[in-house]
């Protein structure tokens, strides 16, 4: 994961596929989340549930930020 200045980048570390974006704004307390797109593109990721992916980019942003995730895989 990397921040460009306008979004978090998630790849893929084995295939360098660009798998999420999260677009955030900056503000007083830090960010906040406006758009996430997520990478449909069947040969370079297979998930198609947007539930599922959700889910996940939240898992990925709390455990970045150090944040206790195990509660969101239930």
């Amino acid at each position: 994961m990397y921040f460009d200045g306008e979004s978090f980048n998630f790849y893929r570390s084995w295939t360098g596929f660009c798998i999420y974006k999260a677009y955030v704004e900056r503000t007083e307390d830090g960010f906040l989340i406006q758009k996430v797109t997520v990478n449909r593109k069947e040969d370079q990721y297979a998930e198609t549930n947007d539930r599922r992916d959700e889910l996940l980019v939240e898992i990925l942003i709390s455990q970045a930020l150090g944040r206790d995730a195990s509660i969101l895989w239930e």
